[in-house]
């Protein structure tokens, strides 16, 4: 059908998942989307409400004001409504972890910045909002994370990724650095 927009009242919500959810209960059952824990931690939820990326259900309602406009994230193809197709993000982060093999030494101290990649939900927000996602070769933000989280592990060997990103540099090359996925996240 293409892209289309659609207009809806909402009486009483707290998160943009609240209004979503409120919709296709009350108003249009048709409305696709995406949640799980409604916890901002699987990341499911992802969507671009006001131009902003965000998880919606942690977006509260009164912060975009009276009218808000939602849509999916982009990057990424639309399977319906604000449903995205996360298998090419999948598929990057495919390409990097089987880099991976774990080490036989014992874990002795993690540092802050290990644990901060940790954090990492792989919600695609990043993946969505990086300009050189353009670059087919490049494996983009959410992959890299991945794959510093376990450069940092200290039970995981990756001798081997390194070696790959070595040999092939448009797998990393293509980031210019702009801090969009850093903001999002």
């Amino acid at each position: 059908k293409g892209y289309y927009f659609s207009t809806y009242k909402i009486e009483k919500a707290l998160t943009v998942l609240d209004a979503l959810i409120e919709i296709n209960e009350n108003q249009d059952p048709t409305l696709a989307f995406r949640y799980n824990c409604r916890a901002g931690l699987c990341g499911s939820c992802g969507a671009v409400v006001n131009g902003n990326l965000v998880l919606t259900c942690t977006s509260n309602l009164k912060d975009f004001g009276q009218n808000i406009f939602v849509e999916s994230i982009h990057n990424l193809p639309l399977v319906k409504d604000l449903v995205i197709d996360f298998n090419p993000l999948f598929k990057k982060l495919k390409e990097v972890l089987p880099l991976m093999r774990e080490k036989s030494r014992k874990i002795t101290q993690m540092n802050e910045r290990f644990n901060k990649s940790r954090e990492c939900i792989q919600c695609g927000l990043c993946f969505s909002v990086c300009p050189s996602r353009a670059v087919e070769s490049f494996v983009g933000p959410a992959a890299l994370v991945a794959f510093y989280k376990y450069l940092r592990h200290p039970r995981i060997e990756i001798k081997e990724g390194l070696e790959k990103f070595k040999k092939e540099p448009q797998l990393i090359n293509p980031c210019i650095q702009c801090g969009f996925c850093t903001k999002v996240c």
